[in-house]
Parts: structure tokens; sequence; C-alpha cells
């Protein structure tokens, strides 16, 4: 059975899989049914619904802010907040397809400049978090790397999701976006509590920009930890955009890399002694430096120098 009822200004989302609990827009509750696992905890700060400015400062509870709970149906809510410069909504909904927990939000500001629209999740301190980014993070509560970041995607968040992973169970947030939407993970830790933030940002030019949103984030429980999640991503991923049938367009020898080398620099003596430790033709090489400018500048001049010539060759 799936469904969302009211309590007060409270709105208590259940499925098969979970429970989850929204105090306004902060998701301030999420348990997993198998194992009773707790996810999430109430927080003060940041505020749950962010407006995200393009100078980077951020708007939290506006000025004569009213917040209000709307149930609509068995399976559908809104969370609206209303202030003096700001209106955002939460809009919550349970899929009966998936199970998933449906989470969109969006705001508009009196104020020029929005980026995004952020939505804070605050993590129980014994919650572990896997995040794609920047090739894969580990957050756990007692080790201090990494520090606060925001990652945009999909250059530094390279999946558009993030795993919860306690007990045995697992909270995967993740978004079925196929419109190339901009998006961003804001990670903030304090004294071993995390926060992630999911943002759905804008298309530029935002001078003049004063709403964002339009992203739907899908919440909900698996059993096994974070590998049958992340597998039910990369199975969407995969289906969606055919990459069984991109991948056999692949030359033979992409399956056998299994070692790489970033930035490197056109010196051939990297060559040799890559060659005397690992077999050539399971090491891929991306070399950074080839051109006779230096990295990263005076595009779109392509020149090879002589040491990048030389380097192909060898």
């Amino acid at each position: 059975m799936m469904n969302i009822r009211q309590e007060d200004n409270a709105l208590i989302a259940e499925s098969p899989a979970f429970i989850a609990r929204f105090d306004g827009p902060a998701l301030t509750s999420f348990v997993d049914r198998r194992t009773g696992a707790e996810f999430c905890r109430p927080a003060d700060s940041p505020f749950p619904l962010e407006l995200f400015y393009l100078h980077k400062d951020t708007l939290g509870p506006d000025k004569g802010q009213r917040i209000q709970a709307k149930l609509l149906s068995d399976l559908a809510a809104r969370v609206l907040l209303v202030g003096n410069d700001s209106d955002r909504e939460l809009f919550i909904r349970l899929d009966p397809q998936t199970g998933d927990l449906c989470v969109r939000p969006s705001g508009r500001g009196a104020r020029r400049g929005v980026a995004s629209i952020r939505w804070n999740i605050s993590f129980a301190r014994q919650v572990s978090l896997i995040l794609p980014c920047v090739n894969g993070i580990l957050v756990e509560a007692d080790r201090a790397f990494p520090p606060n970041d925001r990652f945009p995607w999909p250059f530094r968040w390279n999946a558009q999701l993030a795993i919860a992973e306690r007990d045995g169970a697992a909270l995967m947030v993740h978004c079925q976006d196929t419109s190339w939407k901009f998006k961003a993970l804001n990670l903030a830790r304090a004294e071993g509590l995390t926060t992630l933030g999911f943002e759905a940002e804008q298309v530029g030019p935002l001078w003049d920009n004063r709403g964002a949103g339009g992203v739907e984030w899908r919440l909900n429980a698996y059993e096994g930890g974070w590998r049958p999640a992340a597998s039910r991503y990369r199975d969407w991923l995969g289906r969606t955009y055919g990459l069984e049938g991109k991948r056999s367009h692949r030359p033979d020898w992409v399956d056998e890399i299994s070692f790489c080398v970033c930035w490197a620099p056109a010196n051939r003596d990297l060559l040799d002694a890559l060659a005397r430790v690992y077999p050539p033709g399971r090491t891929l090489i991306h070399l950074s430096q080839w051109r006779t400018s230096g990295y990263d500048i005076d595009y779109p001049d392509y020149r090879a120098s002589d040491d990048g010539r030389a380097f192909m060759a060898r």
C-alpha cells in the first residue's frame, strides 16, 4: 500500500519499502521498513529549501514567511513557502509503478540572479554516503575528508544520484531527467553531520533570472547496501540511452584497459617506465601537455609541440 497523509503541517509518505516524514519542506525522517534503519535527521541549518544565487549566496528563511502543507490526493501533496521576497514549493508524489517518493522543488524570488533551487537533506550520523563525484567519494562521520564542496553535473558530479548506506540498507536519491538540465550536488559538513543539497540549475544568462526548478528527485530504499541501488540507476541509464548498442561499436582494446594515467606530460621516459611495470595494451594515457601552447590556453590553436609529436611517435 502507498499513500500520503497529513498531520497538521507535516506530511507522511508510506510505501512497502519506507516511511518518510516531511515537516514543512524538510525531510526529517526516512526509515527503511525492512531493517528499521533511519537515514535522515531533523536539522535547523541549512534551511531545507534555498534559492542559490549567481554570487554563491543563498536565501533561506524569508521575511514574513508562511509554510503550509496541502494534501492533494492519496498520492500527492504540496508544501508552499510564501514570504515577502520569495515563494517556493515542494511538490511531493508517490509513483505507483516504481514505488519512488518523487520530490520536485521550485521557487521564485524578487531579487535577480537566481542560479538554482536547492533542496537539502540532512543525514543521520550513522550513514555513509557514496557519491559519484570526481570518480567516487565516500563520506563518513569520523573522516574529515572530503570537506564542504559543490559538485556541478556532469563535470564533477558524474551521475545524477547519491546513495546513503546504513545497516545493510540504502537510500538512493536520483534523477531520471533526459533533457540534460544542469544540476549540482552541494556537500555541507559540520562536526560529523552531513547535508546534501540537490540543485536544479537554470540556463543562463542568469543576471535577470528570478526563478528555478523543473527537476524531479526520486527517493527509495533498497536492500543489500549501495550496489542494488546503483544497479537500478545503471540499468535505467543503459535502457534510456541504448548503451549496449553503443558498446558494440567500441574497438576490442577498450575492454582490456585496466590502468589509467591522467594529466601525463609528453615525456618519452614515462612510456618506458610504464611499460616496465604494466602491460602497455592495458594502459590508457591521458596526455594533457602536447601543444606548443601551455595547458588550457590559446584555443583554438592545436599545434603539437616537438615533444608531443615525439611522444606520439614513440
